[in-house]
């Protein structure tokens, strides 16, 4: 039978920080923090504050990854390996993937919404809606 790990505030700052310095997956993290990986989705379900401070985390990784992109894209000025390029092409394009589905509203696609023909109410109600997530 496995351990049960004890929550702790400790312990949910070591994971964010982690998430926000060096880990790139859950799975990644679960393993350098010793406690199992579904554990700390419950926790992150259990625990408010935990969420919040993940959410942050998150963001930094984010943060993080753009960084490392432009570092990688700046390795391959100069380079005169066809495969090279490509395979930082490949490298930037993940981690660009990677950061705007983990924040879409930085790194994200932009959206532009125009509307026409609508009471003022209701362009407020369609703008709501649309930063809501709603189509």
């Amino acid at each position: 039978m496995a351990r049960k790990t004890v929550f702790s505030n400790g312990l949910a700052e070591d994971i964010c920080t982690l998430i926000a310095s060096e880990c790139d997956s859950m799975s990644e993290v679960a393993q350098k923090v010793g406690v199992g990986e579904s554990t700390i989705w419950r926790w992150l379900n259990q625990y408010p504050k935990f969420r919040d401070d993940y959410l942050k985390a998150k963001e930094m990784q984010a943060t993080r990854l753009a960084d490392t992109a432009i570092t990688v894209a700046r390795e391959s000025l100069g380079s005169e390996s066809a495969a090279e390029v490509a395979a930082h092409k490949l490298v930037v394009d993940t981690i660009k993937w990677k950061a705007k589905t983990l924040v879409p509203g930085i790194y994200g696609d932009k959206r532009e919404l125009k509307v026409s023909g609508l009471t003022h109410e209701e362009a407020l109600d369609l703008l709501d809606e649309v930063s809501e997530g709603g189509e």
